[in-house]
């Protein structure tokens, strides 16, 4: 990583100082038809030779500019296009009030990069995309399907609506992807309330960041992070939608915000609720039943039996928005629940007939927001919160099943999966957020950002042995992360430069038993450990419609709860002794359009990547168990990633829209020798059930007044490849090569947005084909479905 980091200090330093003569200047707003900035707006002069972006606030500045009449274009995703002549006068204050038409049909586009907040982002220098939800609203679709349609991302989960999801961001996956809601960690709030569950409806976008992490998103982030912005209603507002689907799936949403304009008084509310049977069909060599004679019947297709899932989350906030003291204040209350059935292990050789799951949280939390807090120009974004989760793993028949949902033989010894349990955890969470900014000067910029959060289980379970039971105690995990950062512009804004440094320290203590023969023994573990690391992002934008970008990073994950204390519900062992990852990333990547060629619009965004890995985690068949089928998180030495993901959008006429994204992945072990200093076999080999190659396509057609005026017809269709990979190490022998074949999955869908635009009705079709669909080792996830939902506005 030190031989990135100082190009890229080079780099900063050099913009430190602009280095361009002035001549005339021209300044200017952008506004619409309200008077409300349009921030990030693309102003060109002279179709190109010169142009600039407008700020948060809607201004621009063009210096260099010679006296004299110029051609002024201005475009901004979400209005019609301007274009005007202006003149420039050499002895006045040259300034321009613009006002720019907002095009209804744009506004509700999904983009992956063009709008605002993707701009921002990617002025930053940070390889990062923005998936924007206003018009995915109206489908069937849960975030995970469309975060595993984005470039660089693959989603992998191990069966329908509510199953366990693992995410990978070039080449590095599990929990070096971290999830936040507001810049606040997620994982501290339960999986009913996670990126998986929480609907489209209440989401406004998704910023996606591949590698190198901003200090503003306060965690140990080593591989990427997602932030889900929630929607902030400016005004008063009801939203509700509802959806039916294939496998008796049901999707409920409920959003809504109201505001006393005199006293600033603010109530927010949502509510969600989610429900599917998952009872889709399943086939293959690893589907079969035995016989009482001893024959098995393989090949065949059954229906799984015990998948049933639900989850649903009320939340409400109160507080006051817009005042002196505070943009916003709230204090708000969060519940959410969830039941869900375990049809297998980690993989689907032996089916489970009665084991579940389920878990809920409580969490009351305040949230604080004001810029120029004291200071003009000191913004201040506070967050705390408190968890209160319990969560149940319940497995005690002593029944056994087979896959066609008969009990095949009752055994004397409860328990489908080993040792009958009950085992409840209690984890109780302090999470505290603080993130500062102060504007130096226009141009300049620092910033800290402070997350704690400690994290203490207590488990217990009535069927242990009590000589276990007595020697188990608190577990508990407290960590630190801190962030700094200095950013700047320079050459007349067209550089942007930004060195950060972060501090990760972490606490482990554990009191546990551990079995010596037949008897338990007690075992306490204790381990702190606090690293920091470096990095540093630039852009600079060549062109109006070109833009550069590069970032590296000597990146920190400390291990996470669950990988360290381990989880019944999801046959993952603990593992204590487990050391924190370590990468050094680098991200450089181009940002071209977009580019207007009468009715056609494209533009192509490319990133390539290099990652550097020592002692990442990953998880493994840990072979305990009845099943052998237990994961265990370890850390697997050193691996090498590197490879590209490019993306190209283009729109005819504003009816016509088609994405293309495109991934490849070069992942690899680079650890020569193992534990024991003998050479690893695997050396060099691609990792292991990781996938390489993928593409996604995105075709979406939309009729506007087609039956009546303001109303909108939308017909689209999508398409995921993903190439075959090896279940297991390429090093093994030919018969043990175990390949996850070549998956190709299409969905199609139809939307109608009636004429007063409060009630819109879609049809969707998920793996119309229905093709067989792997993900985690192999578990095979839902065919053809069919789905309708209603979203209306009621406010």
């Amino acid at each position: 990583m030190n031989k990135f980091l100082p190009f890229l200090f080079i780099l900063f330093f050099i913009g430190s100082g602009d280095l361009l003569a002035q001549k005339i200047s021209l300044k200017g707003q952008i506004t619409n038809q309200k008077g409300e900035a349009v921030p990030f707006a693309n102003i060109v002069i002279d179709g190109g030779k010169q142009g600039t972006t407008s700020d948060e606030t809607g201004k621009f500045t063009l210096n260099n500019l010679q006296a004299g009449h110029h051609q002024l274009e201005v475009s901004s995703i979400g209005y019609a296009f301007f274009s005007n002549q202006i003149r420039i006068n050499p002895d006045k204050n040259n300034y321009l009030q613009i006002s720019l038409h907002e095009n209804q049909t744009e506004l509700e586009e999904v983009v992956i990069q063009g709008e605002a907040a993707a701009k921002e982002i990617a002025l930053k220098g940070f390889s990062a995309q923005v998936v924007e939800m206003k018009r995915v609203k109206m489908q069937t679709v849960q975030m995970n399907d469309l975060l595993d349609q984005t470039a660089g991302i693959r989603v992998r989960q191990s069966g329908g609506l509510g199953s366990n999801a693992s995410y990978n961001i070039n080449g590095l996956g599990g929990n070096s992807i971290r999830f936040f809601i507001d810049g606040v960690p997620m994982q501290y709030f339960g999986q009913a309330y996670s990126i998986a569950n929480i609907p489209v409806n209440l989401i406004e976008r998704m910023e996606i960041y591949k590698g190198v992490i901003p200090t503003d998103l306060g965690s140990d982030a080593l591989g990427g992070a997602i932030n889900v912005v929630t929607k902030k209603n400016a005004q008063n507002a009801l939203d509700f939608s509802y959806s039916i689907g294939s496998f008796n799936t049901h999707e409920t949403v409920l959003n809504g915000m109201w505001r006393d304009t005199k006293s600033g008084f603010s109530v927010k509310g949502s509510m969600f609720y989610n429900y599917s049977d998952n009872n889709y069909e399943v086939w293959g060599d690893n589907i079969y039943v035995s016989n009482p004679d001893g024959s098995v019947n393989r090949g065949m297709k059954v229906k799984r039996f015990n998948d049933a899932f639900y989850s649903y989350a009320p939340k409400v906030d109160l507080g006051f928005t817009n005042k002196w003291w505070a943009d916003q204040f709230y204090v708000g209350l969060l519940y959410a629940d969830l039941y869900s059935e375990i049809q297998h292990g980690a993989t689907m050789d032996v089916p489970y007939g009665e084991r579940h799951y389920t878990q809920s949280t409580l969490t009351p939390n305040a949230s604080y927001i004001k810029d120029d807090f004291i200071l003009k120009g000191l913004n201040v974004n506070a967050f705390a919160a408190y968890t209160l989760m319990e969560r149940q793993t319940v497995d005690t028949t002593t029944n056994r099943y087979n896959w066609y949902g008969q009990i095949r033989q009752t055994n004397q010894t409860p328990g489908e999966r080993g040792d009958a349990t009950l085992q409840l955890d209690e984890i109780n969470t302090l999470i505290n957020r603080i993130n500062l900014n102060y504007d130096l000067s226009r141009s300049q910029k620092i910033g800290i950002n402070y997350v704690y959060t400690d994290s203490r289980q207590n488990s217990n379970d009535p069927l242990a042995a009590p000589s276990r039971q007595d020697l188990v105690g608190e577990k508990r995990i407290a960590k630190h992360n801190l962030g700094f950062n200095f950013q700047q512009l320079a050459f007349n804004e067209k550089w942007k430069s930004s060195v950060f440094a972060k501090y990760y320290g972490y606490q482990i203590n554990v009191e546990d038993a551990v079995k010596n023969g037949a008897l338990w023994e007690p075992y306490q573990f204790s381990k702190y450990d606090g690293r920091w690391g470096f990095g540093a992002a630039t852009s600079l934008r060549l062109h109006p419609k070109v833009l550069l970008l590069a970032s590296a990073e000597q990146a920190i994950r400390l291990p996470e709860v669950n990988e360290v204390f381990g989880n019944l519900a999801e046959n993952v062992e603990a593992s204590y002794e487990l050391n924190p990852e370590q990468s050094n990333n680098l991200n450089l990547g181009v940002n071209l359009g977009p580019y207007h060629l009468g009715i056609h619009q494209i533009s192509w965004n490319t990133n390539f990547f290099y990652r550097d890995t020592q002692d990442q985690i990953l998880q493994s068949i840990s072979g305990k168990g009845s099943d052998g089928e237990e994961l265990v998180s370890e850390n697997i030495g050193q691996s090498l990633s590197k490879g590209l993901d490019t993306e190209i959008s283009y729109n005819w006429s504003k009816q016509l829209f088609i994405d293309f994204s495109l991934s490849y992945l070069d992942a690899r072990n680079k650890m020569k020798y193992d534990g024991n200093g003998n050479e690893n076999v695997y050396y060099n080999n691609r990792l292991r059930n990781v996938p390489f190659f993928q593409m996604n396509n995105r075709i979406r057609y939309q009729l506007l007044d087609l039956f009546r005026t303001n109303d909108a017809l939308s017909i689209y269709w999508s398409y995921n490849y993903v190439h075959e990979f090896f279940l297991d190490w390429e090093a093994l022998g030919s018969r043990d090569k175990q390949t996850i074949p070549t998956q190709m999955v299409h969905n199609m869908g139809v939307g109608y947005q009636f004429p007063n635009q409060k009630i819109s009705l879609n049809l969707d079709i998920r793996n119309i084909m229905n093709a067989q669909v792997f993900d985690n080792y192999g578990v095979q996830r839902p065919g053809r479905g069919f789905y309708i939902k209603l979203n209306y506005n009621i406010l």
